[in-house]
């Protein structure tokens, strides 16, 4: 998610190819897209040629229209690709090349294509045995010639259809005209990102001998596929409303009835019919358009809104989303796209700019039975009004995102995107809003599976004219024959409405079109997958560490055809079928069932699961087969528990528990807590990081409070602390009671590590009745705040307002200033009933500071069973800073070895090899460190140990099983409260001690949400936050075991995720990427990074570890481009410098980064004490501008740093007189005058100085 760059392998297909010999190939290569000649020696223009491994690029011949690249290599494949395709590589997509054997051959030619964010391909095997075969993405493969010629030109033709997502190929013998053709063959397509989509051709031979390929063709197919592809298209009739709704959140009865309505969407990664109903409505008079929606609910909690601002990020809330463009501008810099949560806040946009802001009406309202929404948007500012008979592009989603952050049927959407194009922003592939104006039209009322496999569309059909009309309906089966399935005349009377029903067989795909009298023109598609279509469906799913095989039976499908029941059995075979080692009855099943058996006699190994479907009267219906591994029970890694050691880690001191008359002191490095003679701080004192006074600073301005209470009257408990003390060096821990009013007893129990991490349980009795629980905590000092909701990008942070901060539930809240602050935190929402759902979190500033409230209760609630409520708090800095990490530079203090994306360097022989070892030797040699990437939520699904215990590791909980017959995806998303943490450490301890390296990068081990129900059906969100710093704390742990005390780097991406718990035990933390949305054109990074959010996520002070900045500046080769990369990079760096912050020379004006870079290394930064603007007193500037300095003796690299968008005439005022004064960098320099230096600064510049005296 947070990776940087990186250089990608295309078609999963091809991977192995890169490990075994390429001989010799020859390509000539034509487009059918606009053509560039060949450089001299070289590629063509547009074209990037890539070799792996050792290989040697020979020079190019040929003419300039069909240039030939040959390729001589010891261990290589050849890929070209041609960037910039977004012309041609829209909702269908062809391609077409010549090719050529000149011997018989072992090798692979592919077809690949990435969109930018997303990518797929077709592979071609060829045989020395003269066999030519096509594997789709699953891998099957399909002889699409029997024998291949040597010397003969073949003709390859393959085209996509993104209606049924799959590749037709055609190959023809040019020297017969013999024709062979494949179709159907299944591809999951990529989304596209316009600005950086291409395709390309790989080639890779696994045999000595020479292929040639020629004259290739990416682009679009011909008109008839397109046309077929527009039929399947929804389209919405829409009419000319009478009266306007009245904009208030609630649809009225008969308030939409003059409005086009729909009832299903289909799931985004699937098409399936999506189960979870709802209503969209689109009306329109003479001045608005107008929109709304209903979402049933089971609970007002069904919805979970976390952002309350115009432009948040809206799309990470449950919400529903419209995009439109009008038909005299059908392209994507006139689509309008809106997207609304539960809380009435709305993100809106025009062609991607989020600056537009339209003047829209939006109202919402959330009740037990259902959620809400209207909005308006006035017509003239999308141009001129629609004319009768206009259609404009259209399309409506809604995200469940609360339910699972992780899941893939999370999101619906009425028109399916093509993912082989610009996915859910592609308008090629919306449906149509048609204005009718006071035309006839007809509105779809209702459309749903009926039982027997049947299925019912309800229309009504409405004659607003004073003249008869008949509407003529039809249903078919959308496949190319498109057989009809039932056809129906209506004839309406003249200013009246008629329904009537299409009652037809549920076919895979149904489509209902209905059309006016005689006239071709449709005014109404819709088009309905049948969510029944691959019944019956049998999973299995293997839990071997449990001992268990879960099965999974559902026989809806035959259910409804039959109207029987069934008696299903289960047999476990080996894999030649000889020998059953489990057979017995699954149950009386009437439509679906899902068990476990045991299976703990069942040894470690492969076998095949076969579900016989039988009759009441046993007979055999249908049988089913599905293949598993058993994997080990008691597997070496789930009993070793690499890193699991209680080790006290560096550079953390030991916890020191002192009792006194007056109470408990736990004592950690830079924290002095004192808790009295409870569980709760009375007082944090901070005595360590930068600049801390020697006696220490005073946190609290009062001691934290639980308030608890109920009719009204509420009060703070006092915890009395319990005999029984837990003291350890890397623990305290100990339990305290406190009385409600009623006289039951709460318990809290406090446990507090040596990073200053203090984790707090209270447990509520069974019976308690409450209308007030809440935290309060009065801080001291208070400039600043963070809050995030921990998913992408999704934070709040900057200088506290003064009418102070407010927000809905967040996992995690900071507030302090630029030294110190304290961070409060959980892991579940679980009963969350706050007196205002907005404001369940605030800071509250006083005349001294600022109060932290945290209510989790604000309602009357009776718990019926005992609840325990689980947060932690965290004072910062929590550790001191590492010695001259502002010197960091990747490159030249560490490297990262890109593995593949999914941790098969732990399961699998991809680097187990004597040249990483060597690389990583080559690398010490140099002083370099050694930090391999990882994902350490994921793993590659082919990965065997994958396919054993995914469903231990998490698997399918926040990705589902697929159903029967499909792909599995190319990677598996693992939850860390799992074994999983156990697997992968032990394959990490394993890589430490085999190659020694020095740390790793992580990318990334956030605690994702995901969705979690309890006994009752009452649904909350969980972030596993405990666990994931339990996995950082053990890889810190391992590296501690074998590199030593400190002696190895920890590497984080967060990209703007202060997830303060799980931080403690990193090096770095790598921030940045969260901004790869610059545009080319900018000139003033702080439009995305302000300087108040950089002096909280960016200040390695108040954290206790370093940030270093990943910038994504777009680097492009003209002289006005230069410029404005040079003043991009300028006002980054004028943000970063003066905080003491690096950063990593990526995207960005490289030569000016490298030049302060190198003015930096010449001082010695490295080796010096850092003084930023908000500590120094050395230095006194104007407002506006910050002075921070390195100090090595009386030497001083001054940074004056100007990041507002203001010239500023600066006159800097000494302390002490300069002997001398120079420019780092070499820029004119005004001589000190009485102390004093004049500086003129220009908007968003900085300039670095070397003083001494």
């Amino acid at each position: 998610m947070n990776a940087p760059p990186h250089p990608r392998l295309f078609l999963l297909l091809l991977l192995s190819a890169l490990a075994i010999a390429l001989p010799r190939v020859g390509l000539a290569a034509s487009t059918g897209l606009e053509w560039a000649t060949a450089e001299p020696g070289g590629y063509p223009r547009g074209w990037d040629c890539k070799g792996a491994g050792q290989g040697r690029v020979l020079p190019s011949f040929g003419d300039e229209k069909h240039p030939v690249v040959e390729m001589e290599s010891t261990g290589a494949s050849l890929c070209l690709w041609n960037y910039g395709l977004a012309s041609a590589y829209g909702p269908e997509t062809m391609v077409r090349f010549k090719i050529q054997f000149r011997d018989l051959l072992v090798g692979c030619l592919g077809f690949a294509q990435d969109g930018g964010g997303g990518r797929g391909g077709l592979g071609m095997y060829f045989t020395k045995s003269g066999a030519f075969e096509v594997a789709d993405e699953r891998g099957a493969r399909t002889k699409v010639l029997d024998e291949y010629k040597t010397g003969v030109w073949y003709e390859v033709r393959a085209w996509f259809s993104t209606t049924e997502e799959t590749w037709d190929l055609e190959v023809t013998d040019l020297s017969t005209g013999k024709q062979s053709s494949l179709k159907g063959l299944p591809w999951s397509t990529p989304a596209i990102r316009a600005e950086r989509a291409y395709a390309g051709l790989v080639v890779a031979l696994w045999s000595p001998g020479t292929v040639v390929v020629s004259e290739i063709e990416i682009g679009l197919p011909s008109d008839d596929v397109r046309s077929k592809k527009q039929a399947a298209l929804p389209i919405l009739s829409l009419p000319l409303t009478r009266a306007a709704p009245r904009l208030d959140g609630v649809l009225e009865p008969g308030e939409w009835d003059e409005a086009a309505h729909i009832d299903h969407l289909r799931v985004l990664n699937t098409g399936a019919l999506d189960p979870r109903p709802c209503d969209v409505y689109v009306a329109a008079d003479a001045t608005n358009l107008y929109l709304a929606f209903r979402q049933p609910l089971r609970g007002a909690r069904d919805v979970q809104p976390s952002y309350t601002k115009r432009d948040d990020n809206i799309w990470m809330d449950d919400c529903f989303e419209f995009l439109f463009a009008p038909e005299h501008a059908r392209e994507e810099k006139a689509r309008i796209h809106f997207i609304g949560n539960a809380a009435g806040a709305f993100y809106d946009d025009k062609g991607g700019d989020k600056a537009w802001n339209g003047s829209w009406t939006y109202r919402t309202k959330v009740t037990a039975a259902a959620w809400e929404g209207e909005l308006s948007l006035p017509l003239h500012e999308l141009g001129p009004p629609p004319k009768k008979g206009e259609g404009w592009a259209f399309n409506a989603g809604r995200s469940l995102l609360s339910h699972d952050a992780m899941l893939t049927t999370s999101y619906s959407v009425w028109a399916m995107p093509s993912k082989a194009a610009l996915g859910f922003l592609d308008l090629a592939t919306y449906g149509t809003l048609l204005f009718r104006g006071r035309q006839p039209w007809v509105a779809l009322d209702r459309a749903a599976p009926r039982d027997g496999g049947r299925f019912l569309a309800i229309f009504t059909a409405h004659n607003p004219s004073n003249q008869p009309v008949e509407f003529h309906a039809r249903a078919d089966d959308q496949s190319a024959v498109l057989a009809p399935l039932a056809e129906q005349a209506i004839r309406v009377p003249p200013s009246s409405s008629r329904r009537f029903e299409l009652a037809t067989d549920f076919p895979l795909r149904w489509r209902g079109v209905v059309r006016v009298g005689r006239s071709p023109e449709t005014i109404l598609r819709v088009d309905v997958s049948n969510p029944l279509a691959n019944q019956p469906v049998f999973l299995v799913r293997p839990y071997p560490l449990r001992n268990q095989l879960e099965v999974e039976l559902d026989l809806s499908n035959l259910r409804r055809v039959s109207g029987a029941e069934f008696h299903p059995v289960l047999r476990v075979l080996s894999l030649d079928r000889k020998k059953a080692w489990i057979e017995q009855p699954i149950g009386r099943i009437v439509e679906k069932i899902v068990t476990r058996i045991p299976i703990a006699k069942l040894p470690e190994g492969d076998y095949l699961a076969e579900a016989r479907i039988l009759s009441a009267k046993d007979e055999i219906i249908a049988v089913h087969e599905k293949s598993f591994i058993r994997g080990d029970p008691r597997p070496a890694w789930s009993t070793r528990h690499a890193g699991a050691e209680d080790r006290l880690l560096h550079p953390f001191s030991p916890v020191a528990v002192t009792e006194t008359r007056s109470g408990r002191q736990v004592e950690v490095w830079g924290r002095r807590h004192d808790f009295g003679m409870g569980g709760l701080p009375r007082q944090v004192t901070v005595t360590g990081g930068e600049g801390a006074p020697s006696g220490g600073v005073p946190l609290l301005d009062g001691p934290v409070q639980i308030l608890a209470g109920r009719d009204g009257r509420r009060e703070a408990l006092e915890f009395r602390n319990q005999r029984g003390l837990l003291a350890k060096p890397t623990r305290a821990a100990w339990l305290s009671r406190a009385r409600l009013s009623d006289g039951k007893t709460v318990a809290l129990r406090t446990l507090l590590e040596p990073d200053g991490m203090i984790r707090f349980d209270v447990t509520l009795p069974a019976g308690t009745a409450l209308d007030t629980f809440e935290l309060q905590a009065p801080l001291r000092s208070v400039s600043h705040y963070y809050t995030s909701f921990l998913d992408q990008y999704s934070s709040e942070a900057g200088r506290l307002p003064k009418e102070g901060f407010v927000t809905p539930f967040r996992p995690l809240i900071w507030a302090g200033d630029m030294q110190r602050g304290i961070c409060w935190f959980t892991e579940t929402d679980r009963d969350w009933l706050p007196a205002d759902f907005e404001k369940g979190i605030a800071l509250t500033p006083r005349a001294t500071g600022a109060t932290l409230r945290v209510q989790w209760i604000g309602q009357p609630v009776t718990f019926d069973r005992e609840r325990v409520i689980t947060f932690g708090l965290q004072v910062t800095p929590v550790k001191p800073l590492p010695r001259g990490h502002f010197a960091w530079r990747i490159g030249k203090d560490f490297i990262w070895p890109w593995f593949h994306h999914f941790n098969d360097a732990l399961t699998q022989p991809m680097v187990h090899r004597p040249d990483f070892r060597a690389h990583v030797a080559a690398e010490h040699a140099r002083g370099c460190a050694v930090l391999p990437y990882f994902f350490p939520a994921s793993m590659k699904a082919e990965a065997r140990d994958c396919l054993a215990y995914k469903n231990e590791w998490g698997h399918p909980g926040d990705l589902p099983d697929l159903l029967a017959e499909q792909a599995m995806p190319p990677d598996m998303k693992m939850q860390m409260d799992t074994s999983w943490t156990d697997y992968f450490m032990a394959g990490l301890e394993t890589f430490i001690r085999d190659f020694g390296i020095d740390g790793v990068y992580y990318d990334t081990a956030l605690p994702f949400r995901r969705s979690q129900v309890d006994e009752k059906g009452a649904r909350s969100t969980h972030w596993p936050i405990f666990a994931c710093r339990e996995f950082i704390r053990r890889t810190a742990n391992l590296f501690e075991k074998h590199r030593g005390p400190g002696n190895y780097v920890l590497l984080h991406h967060m990209s703007d995720n202060m997830a303060m718990p799980i931080f403690s035990f990193m090096t770095l933390a790598f921030d940045g990427e969260q901004y790869n949305r610059v545009p080319p054109d900018c000139v003033d990074y702080t439009r995305l990074l302000p300087l108040d959010r950089a002096e909280v996520i960016n200040n390695p002070e108040h954290w206790g570890f370093p940030c270093m900045f990943l910038p994504e500046i777009p680097v492009r080769k003209t002289a006005e481009a230069r410029r404005t990369t040079r003043a991009a990079t300028d006002s980054l760096l004028a943000l970063l410098l003066p905080l003491g912050s690096s950063w990593w020379d990526g995207p960005m004006d490289w030569r000016r980064q490298q030049q302060i870079a190198d003015a930096l290394e010449r001082f010695g930064i490295a080796t010096a004490t850092f003084h930023p603007y908000w500590r120094q007193r050395e230095i006194a500037a104007p407002e506006g501008v910050l002075v921070s300095y390195y100090a090595k003796g009386a030497r001083r690299l001054v940074i004056v740093s100007n990041p507002g968008p203001s010239p500023k005439k600066a006159v800097l005022k000494l302390a002490a007189l300069a002997v001398r004064c120079a420019d780092a960098l070499d820029e004119p320099m005004p001589k000190p005058a009485n102390g004093e230096i004049a500086l003129d600064l220009a908007p968003r510049s900085f300039r670095l100085l070397e003083l001494e005296g």
